[in-house]
C-alpha cells in the first residue's frame, strides 16, 4: 500500500504543478538573482563614495577659485621686499620657523656674506646661506615651495635631495639660497 501511486484529480495537479513553478523561481530568485543584485550593489558602493569625494573636491576648488576672483588679479602679484641688513638675524629666525611649520630640520644654516650692489637702485649686499636640511621628502618640497613664495626676497640657487638609507621616506637636502640686504 505505501508503493501505491496516488491520483490527483487534474486541478489538484494544476495547483500543485503552479505550486511547484513558484517554488523553483523563488529558490532561482532568493538563490541566483538575488546573489548578483547583492554583488552589483556591493560593486556601486565603492564607485559613489570616490564620486562623493570628487563632487567634494571641486566644490571646494570652486569655492577657492571663486575667492581669488573676489580678490582679484591684483592681489595674486605679490612684491618682494628686501630684508634690512640688521635684521638678518630676525629673517634666519623666520626661516627657522618656517622650517618647523613644515616638520622640516634644520641641521645646518651658514650665511657667507658676498658681494655688494644695488637691485633696482638700492644698495644691497648679497648673501649665500648655505643649509643642510633633513625631512620628508614632501615637507622638504613645501617648505622650498614657502621660502620662494615668502615676502622677503629670498631665492633657492641650489637644491641637492640625498635619500636616506636607512629610512626611505625620510631625506636629507643641501640648500642654497640667495638673500638680498639692503643697507
Amino acid at each position: 500500500m505505501a508503493n501505491l501511486p496516488v491520483k490527483l484529480d487534474p486541478e489538484k495537479q494544476r495547483l500543485l504543478l503552479i505550486g511547484l513553478v513558484c517554488v523553483v523561481i523563488l529558490y532561482l530568485e532568493l538563490g541566483v538573482i538575488l546573489r548578483l543584485q547583492q554583488a552589483y550593489i556591493k560593486g556601486i558602493e565603492p564607485r559613489s563614495v570616490q564620486l562623493k569625494k570628487d563632487i567634494d573636491a571641486l566644490n571646494k576648488d570652486l569655492v577657492q577659485m571663486q575667492e581669488m576672483k573676489q580678490k582679484g588679479a591684483k592681489s595674486a602679484l605679490k612684491i618682494k621686499t628686501l630684508v634690512a641688513e640688521q635684521s638678518l638675524p630676525l629673517l634666519w629666525q623666520g626661516i627657522s620657523e618656517m622650517a618647523d611649520a613644515h616638520s622640516v630640520k634644520i641641521l645646518e644654516l651658514r650665511p657667507v656674506k658676498g658681494k655688494e650692489g644695488s637691485i633696482a637702485s638700492v644698495k644691497c649686499t648679497e648673501y649665500t646661506v648655505t643649509m643642510r636640511l633633513s625631512g620628508g621628502y614632501h615637507a622638504l618640497g613645501a617648505f622650498v615651495s614657502a621660502l620662494e613664495s615668502a615676502e622677503r626676497f629670498i631665492a633657492v640657487q641650489e637644491l641637492k635631495v640625498i635619500p636616506d638609507s636607512a629610512d626611505y621616506f625620510h631625506q636629507t637636502a643641501d640648500m642654497v639660497l640667495k638673500v638680498y640686504a639692503r643697507k
